[in-house]
């Protein structure tokens, strides 16, 4: 089967829009407390920095195909 160029752009829009949801989704969970809870005194900002970090480097981004 030969793919087109439309193919592999919508299959990357879906991964991308994939990575997207799980991401917010994500941060409502794991960092979004820990902002809140740095803004209260109650995290530092570190914590919340690493939780973002983490969810960043577990859910890349799918790379664009030449």
């Amino acid at each position: 089967m030969e793919h087109t160029f439309d193919t592999f752009q919508e299959q990357y829009k879906l991964e991308y829009a994939d990575v997207e949801n799980l991401r917010r989704a994500l941060y409502q969970r794991d960092a979004d407390p820990l902002y809140f809870g740095w803004q209260r005194g109650d995290n530092t900002e570190a914590e919340w920095l690493a939780a973002v970090d983490k969810i960043k480097t577990d859910n890349p981004y799918p790379e664009v195909a030449n």
